[in-house]
């Protein structure tokens, strides 16, 4: 490959030979990506000439998306559109005041509503046809306990019990029919034997697995991935020994699988510079599928028996993820157009407008398809590594694939999920390439590169195809506590430019506490993300002073990652400030610097954040605060004469001085662990009384 790069060494030019030439055209002012031409086209990228939003894409078949945002930044409408001249499907988006998602309405009209709890803990969901979800939990956590799709004459149409034991994983799966499956684990909390049963309680079928120390698949007693599996070069599966015969694997130099012989059928396997598959080939070389890709990974093209299929891909549910929102035939005509609520896959429309919706189980997978009448049209039973064990209605042919296992794409004519940057296997329950992210040092099974979600989907998943996380993901655990600060910089901004008073944005600010408070979100060993990234920190001979570093910059990144680009502008962090006046004397950096220029220590007074108006500054700031490992750090720097020192001091005072003087009288405290519950309340209300003293409210809010 040979790259061109300007002369702020931004690329501008790749060249492959199995790719091609890849020209991509930025904004020198701004760095907005403006264009990418490649074997697909030109994909062009287009924003709001005044605020420079982000508003959509032109892509290079001559489709078009595009978004609008709510006032807080969030989208409001997507509208896509197969070609310039063909039916444009809009999809609306309603949010309450703390972010959820509330209402869809979808380009037929029908709205389907959300209702959350107190905590933010999705309850009901009713489809325009009629099917109600509704959804129960285990006591004080997010594991989901119950969920049941009920049609509008009371019949349940599909639903999925847990029974949870340790840090939430299931024991008991207990299906709408009675029938149901217990799980074991191993200590590595990897799914080590099925037993399945009938709504008799009759025993129909018990399926073990083992695994070596590499994390490597070693046995499997029965149904779908039953045999003896070998390895070469460590983790690279080279056969499995069956009862029907031998499967065999092999590789390129990149590491992919190259040829699967399986079944008395031969795969070969070729692929394009991102390591995603290209074709898939039998025997004698005939074409079983080929996929085109543009150069960001997106699949827009796939070509098999059932002809040409043009796919216009883009991020879905205010994230990254990305997902067809319409699916064409060579003619440009629909095939099928996707509606989501958030990044799961709501329903899908055929050619005609009519609808199918997806009813799922707890980590996504779909268990069943209702139509516009709320009938149910197809249902489905996976093992825990996405085998069928019961399929009916299962069309996959027109499309070329559907959403099932863990919500992802499954492949008609391989039976392969597409996970976006990989493509999994779950005959074989391992990706078919390398994982192109790093070992995580504290997850000693993700140095295997192939491993699929620890060997444990029931409570992990990987819907980028790179990094495995838990069912309460890094992801949604951060926005928990960013909803928080969220809502309460968002309201202020809003109340800014009516210029409403303070006490407006500090009734906004404790109402939105509760979605600030802890959500139990851990592993086997009790320990959640951010906690195992933090106690890397501290393994590593760093202490708390390193392990609160690490929180921060994770927290820092979450910021950047996840608040809306909009609000980007309004965060500064590690401003200077002057601890007599409490003026802000260096805005420090902001969200683009996030990673490159964090500031060392030099003994000034430096908040880890501010978030203020970047451009008019009679509006007092928003908040003022630091990140910490745990409350106690903060009473033992800040507030406990026997432990605090004269910078700890001075810090305190600074930021004291700075919402007196310059911000909403508001100090934000966001840390990982709250502690035991007895020391919390010491420390907090010790904090909380120091902080009245001086004439300001702190804000404690705990990930933990």
């Amino acid at each position: 490959i040979n790259y061109q790069y300007d002369e702020n060494g931004v690329e501008i030019s790749r060249t492959s030979s199995v790719d091609g030439q890849v020209i991509s055209t930025w904004d020198d002012q701004d760095g907005k990506l403006l264009s990418v031409e490649d074997s697909t086209g030109v994909t062009n990228y287009i924003y709001d000439e005044t605020t420079e939003e982000f508003l959509g894409i032109d892509y290079g078949n001559g489709g078009s998306l595009r978004y609008e945002y709510d006032n807080f930044g969030r989208i409001e409408q997507v509208k896509v559109q197969a070609d310039p001249l063909s039916a444009v499907y809009t999809t609306s988006y309603e949010y309450d005041p703390v972010g959820n998602l509330i209402k869809v309405t979808d380009p037929n009209g029908g709205e389907t509503v959300m209702i959350y709890d107190e905590v933010n803990r999705l309850t009901s969901r009713s489809l325009p046809n009629g099917i109600t979800t509704t959804y129960s939990y285990i006591e004080n956590t997010d594991w989901v306990k119950k969920i049941t799709h009920t049609a509008a004459d009371g019949t349940i149409v599909a639903s999925a019990e847990y029974i949870r034991e340790g840090i939430g994983e299931p024991v008991k799966i207990i299906r709408e029919d009675n029938s149901y499956v217990e799980l074991d684990y191993d200590d590595s909390l990897r799914v080590s034997k099925e037993t399945y049963f009938d709504d008799n309680g009759v025993q129909i079928e018990q399926i073990e697995y083992s695994y070596d120390a590499e994390g490597n698949r070693l046995s499997v007693s029965n149904g779908e991935a039953e045999g003896t599996y070998f390895y070469e070069n460590i983790h690279q599966l080279s056969s499995i020994d069956t009862d029907t015969g031998t499967e065999t694997y092999t590789y390129d130099d990149a590491g992919r699988i190259a040829s699967i012989s399986r079944d008395g059928e031969i795969w070969n396997l070729a692929y394009n510079t991102a390591d995603l598959i290209t074709s898939v080939t039998d025997a004698a070389g005939n074409v079983i599928v080929e996929y085109e890709y543009d150069s960001n990974g997106r699949r827009v093209e796939a070509n098999d028996s059932n002809g040409e299929r043009n796919y216009l891909v883009a991020p879905i549910g205010n994230s990254d993820l990305e997902s067809p929102h319409l699916i064409t035939d060579e003619n440009g005509d629909l095939i099928s157009a996707y509606v989501y609520g958030g990044t799961m896959p709501l329903l899908r429309l055929d050619e005609s407008g009519n609808p199918v919706y997806y009813l799922t189980d707890a980590m996504g997978s779909t268990i069943a398809l209702a139509d516009g009448s709320g009938v149910e049209v197809a249902e489905f039973d996976y093992d825990s590594f996405g085998n069928f064990r019961r399929s009916v209605g299962n069309d996959l042919g027109v499309t070329g694939g559907d959403f099932r296992f863990q919500g992802q794409w499954l492949e008609s004519n391989t039976d392969l999920y597409h996970f976006r940057a990989r493509y999994y296997d779950p005959e074989s329950g391992r990706f078919v390439s390398r994982d192109p992210v790093e070992v995580i040092e504290y997850e000693p099974q993700s140095s295997n590169p192939y491993q699929f979600v620890y060997h444990n989907p029931h409570i992990y998943s990987d819907p980028s195809g790179e990094i495995t996380i838990l069912e309460l993901n890094a992801r949604e655990h951060l926005q928990g506590v960013l909803n928080g600060i969220r809502t309460h910089t968002q309201l202020s901004i809003r109340d800014e430019l009516v210029q409403r008073g303070q006490q407006l944005a500090a009734d906004a600010l404790w109402t939105s506490l509760e979605t600030f408070l802890p959500i139990n979100f851990a592993n086997r060993n009790g320990s959640s993300f951010p906690t195992r990234v933090v106690q890397a920190g501290l393994s590593r001979g760093g202490g708390e002073t390193l392990g609160g570093e690490l929180f921060e910059i994770l927290l820092k990144a979450a910021f950047c990652k996840f608040l809306p680009n909009a609000l980007h502008q309004h965060f500064f962090f590690e401003p200077d400030v002057d601890v007599s006046s409490g003026e802000m004397t260096n805005p420090g950096y902001q969200c683009p610097e996030i990673f490159s220029n964090r500031r060392t220590p030099s003994g000034r007074i430096r908040p880890d954040f501010i978030v203020r108006n970047p451009n008019n500054t009679r509006f007092p700031s928003y908040l003022v605060g630091d990140i910490k490992l745990s409350v106690k750090t903060i009473y033992e720097g800040y507030i406990d004469p026997n432990t605090r020192t004269q910078q700890g001091i001075r810090q305190w005072n600074g930021m004291v001085t700075h919402a007196q003087n310059y911000g909403t009288r508001i100090l934000a405290f966001p840390t990982l662990f709250a502690g035991a519950r007895d020391d919390r309340s010491t420390y907090h209300e010790r904090i909380v009384a120091e902080a009245i003293e001086r004439g300001v409210i702190v804000f404690l809010a705990s990930a933990q």
